[in-house]
């Protein structure tokens, strides 16, 4: 054991992705001599006062050694995070250019100050716990340095800035599970991303600007379906106030010209087609988050049984509503696809209009157990044996899926964990149960926050109290994994992160 500096950072190695980080020449000359001499062991010494980065009216690019070991963690780490596809996609410009946040950061200290603080906290949810302080105190400041600015919607800077604070927000909520939704900040960030969409909405922006808002909307429905979110931008799309752009048509004059056309003319039919079908998924979570959000506002207003069950008859015909939509959108586009197996139909696809397509596959599949088996506690005791078999299918094809993501130890996709969660609750077989369980438990400690961890927790916890149900007389099917998660402090707020 080393004996260490108090005041010293030991990253035993960068996770999962040594491989994939900056090299030396990708940094300027003066830079250079204050990044490790190896990158399994980076060590990044702090003052016993802290941050000292400059006022918000000074370059940043004089910030230290310490903190450009955060930007380099920053990259190679936790951007592939909070972008589990880009680097499909080449959003960070590939090996030999700055990340673009990066770049903006350098230039616009309330960004540079949100970086290090996702970088810190990344490091202190994972043992480092005494980098805490470090990470609040680069928050504060980047809310603060931020608050005498313009509110331009126009803005890159801002979009990116209220993203990576609402990723950091969501990543602490773990730590602080009995926190209230209210008094969450990433209620605010969420709305200033919603904000920005509106105002850019059927503008030609940028592939990076696109993708974020694409995830935001994402991160919304998640949220919502976990008992955890308002869905503030999840309805706005499903009202159509806002259409998000297909992130891989628009234009960056910024970019490499080598790196503009990432596939040949022949596939871009493909992956029009891929992006329409991908469209019209989100657009179907967006509802179901709607209607999710919906009912149990409804719910938990009720204090009468005799109310509560005719609240229930009408949220059953509003779930029957969204349900045949579903299965209207999955006979006319979603076998389009699918031809007679999903291997076969990944094949057949361009690299990345497969990596569009499966991501989308994904989510269709999930909102349709979820559907089936969540909206409300009990559901699973309403469903005919047909419902079953279609779930029990369903399941199937998710942990097949993921399976093949985990054997090919492709650990950035952390939007798998979703799935896999809620194809080991609603899955009635314990074979099924024990492979999401070991699924999760691979996905452990590959993430920014520890919420495969937590979520694994959850689904062991489920899992349990649904057997000791069964051993007292009752049904699995009785237990709401919802409540039970809140009750257990396991309200995971985000599972890919």
């Amino acid at each position: 054991m080393l004996d260490c500096d108090p005041n010293t950072i030991v990253l035993s190695r960068f996770e999962d992705a040594p491989l994939s980080m900056p090299t030396l020449s990708s940094f300027p000359p003066d830079r250079r001599t204050s990044l490790p001499s190896t990158m399994e062991r980076l060590e990044i010494t702090m003052s016993p006062r802290g941050s000292s980065l400059p006022s918000t009216n000074r370059n940043v690019m004089g910030s230290g050694a310490r903190n450009e070991r955060l930007m380099v963690h920053y990259r190679g780490f936790v951007a592939k995070r909070i972008m589990p596809l880009g680097k499909h996609f080449c959003l960070n410009f590939g090996p030999g250019y700055d990340d673009p946040i990066v770049a903006e950061a350098r230039m616009f200290p309330p960004l540079y100050h949100a970086i290090c603080a996702i970088s810190l906290l990344s490091l202190a949810l994972k043992g480092q716990q005494q980098l805490l302080p470090e990470a609040f105190q680069h928050y504060h400041q980047a809310i603060s340095s931020s608050l005498t600015l313009p509110s331009d919607l126009n803005s890159d800077r801002l979009l990116y800035l209220h993203f990576l604070l609402l990723v950091y927000d969501i990543c602490y909520a773990i730590q602080e599970p009995g926190m209230s939704q209210d008094m969450n900040m990433w209620v605010q960030h969420m709305q200033h991303l919603l904000h920005i969409a509106q105002n850019r909405s059927g503008q030609n922006i940028g592939e990076l600007q696109a993708y974020l808002l694409w995830y935001a909307l994402y991160l919304d429905v998640q949220a919502c379906l976990c008992g955890n979110g308002e869905g503030r931008f999840a309805r706005a799309f499903a009202n159509h106030e806002i259409t998000l752009p297909d992130w891989r048509e628009t234009k960056d004059a910024s970019r490499p010209v080598a790196m503009r056309n990432l596939y040949p003319n022949d596939e871009n039919t493909v992956y029009a087609a891929v992006h329409a079908f991908s469209n019209a998924v989100c657009m179907m979570g967006a509802r179901l988050a709607t209607l999710v959000c919906d009912l149990r506002a409804k719910a938990l207003q009720q204090n009468s049984p005799e109310v509560r069950h005719q609240v229930m008859t009408a949220q059953q015909r509003l779930i029957a509503q969204l349900r045949n939509q579903f299965y209207t959108f999955e006979s006319m586009e979603y076998h389009a696809f699918l031809a007679s197996d999903h291997a076969r139909t990944a094949a057949q696809l361009p690299l990345l209009a497969r990596i569009t397509f499966e991501y989308a596959y994904l989510q269709f599949n999930t909102d349709m157990i979820y559907l089936h088996t969540c909206v409300y506690p009990g559901q699973q005791m309403h469903n005919s044996p047909e419902i079953k078999n279609e779930i029990a299918m369903r399941c199937a094809m998710i942990i097949n899926l993921c399976t093949s993501v985990v054997d090919s130890q492709n650990f950035d996709q952390h939007h798998i964990v979703w799935p896999i969660f809620v194809a080991g609750y609603a899955a009635v077989d314990m074979d099924t149960k024990i492979h999401a369980l070991n699924l999760m438990r691979a996905m452990e400690g590959t993430g920014i926050a520890c919420n495969a961890l937590r979520s694994r927790e959850l689904l062991a916890a489920i899992c349990e109290e649904q057997r000791l149900r069964v051993l007292h007389g009752g049904r699995a099917e009785e237990v709401d994994w919802i409540a039970l998660a809140k009750s257990k402090g396991l309200g995971v707020v985000n599972f890919g992160l």
